[in-house]
């Protein structure tokens, strides 16, 4: 397995230009260079309350309708010393949501404190939910492989195997019985949570495919946008190995760790007037059916997210 790369940050430029924000004032600051190294958001309403302890500093600053109101019922004084307050904490950038218009002051006082100001029409929350998974996305670890990557009936199955197997015929195969290209040859697999994994492909090679003896082909182009897709989950490892008589096939791995995450994974034998393709189905509609008849698989949100609550109600007993 290569070693796993993270990028140390995500510029505030990135954000403005996925999410095409207005920028109220750049506060004279250069947004290539304002880094945002946290995936999480940061709504100011304990800060502006005048409890600034623990404060993330690492993360873009998002208001809402609920904080404008809350601020409007402080008296004067009292709004602009807490506001100051809120500058002098530092962090990458404010985001406005809903179009929300600011008092001149705001814009003078985020100038002062060289904070980047910026507004979406978006509603709060829904913005809060796209920007997170953005971050999440461009923050997480990650690592190339080589490898295929094809979503078989909804299942992201990545297939794995020596030179000249013939994974590529096999996904090509595959992609004539209806199911998706995601990446062929090469795959960068990110991990943005603690048990999802995405891969796409790298570059400018997404939607193509190299076949030996013809050449690269242009999938999106030969049999249309429903036999490709950008991007998808990893939920199968599948690898391609040669038969060899002597090898116990039954005792391979049945799971894999790419990125401290563990898939699933079937190792088919190839031989001649074998029909792969029909194999990766069966192992990826295998996956799903036990996955959907299981409550304990390691992977899913809820079992994570339920060890969470009993370590938390632990800790308050």
């Amino acid at each position: 397995m290569p070693s796993p790369t993270q990028p140390a940050g995500v510029p505030v430029s990135a954000v403005v230009a996925n999410f095409d924000l207005e920028v109220m004032t750049d506060a004279g600051v250069d947004l290539t260079q304002r880094m945002i190294t946290s995936a999480q958001v940061n709504r100011p309403g304990l800060q502006w309350a005048g409890y600034s302890e623990r404060f993330p500093t690492d993360r873009i600053q998002l208001i809402g309708g609920a904080e404008v109101g809350y601020l409007l019922t402080l008296p004067d004084e009292v709004l602009w010393t807490r506001l100051e307050q809120y500058c002098q904490l530092g962090f990458p950038a404010v985001v406005v949501s809903r179009g929300i218009q600011l008092d001149d002051r705001v814009t003078e006082l985020a100038d002062a404190y060289q904070i980047p100001l910026l507004r979406t029409p978006l509603p709060t929350t829904d913005f809060a939910g796209h920007l997170n998974w953005f971050l999440a996305m461009e923050l997480a670890p990650r690592v190339l492989l080589h490898a295929g990557l094809i979503d078989v009936s909804g299942e992201g199955v990545l297939i794995l195997g020596p030179s000249g197997i013939g994974k590529s015929e096999t996904a090509l195969e595959l992609i004539r019985r209806r199911h998706r290209l995601i990446a062929d040859d090469t795959v960068e697999v990110r991990r943005p949570s603690s048990y999802d994994l995405i891969g796409r492909a790298p570059g400018r090679m997404r939607y193509f495919m190299e076949v030996k003896g013809i050449g690269i082909v242009n999938l999106r182009l030969m049999y249309g946008v429903g036999s490709v897709k950008a991007y998808g989950d990893i939920s199968l490892v599948v690898r391609l190995a040669h038969l060899d008589p002597a090898r116990d096939f039954s005792a391979e791995p049945d799971l894999m760790e790419i990125l401290d995450v563990s898939v699933p994974m079937v190792t088919i034998p190839v031989l001649p007037g074998r029909n792969t393709a029909m194999l990766i189905e069966t192992a990826a509609a295998n996956v799903r059916a036990r996955r959907m008849s299981s409550r304990e698989h390691p992977r899913a949100p809820g079992t994570e997210l339920g060890d969470a609550r009993s370590d938390l109600l632990g800790s308050l007993r």
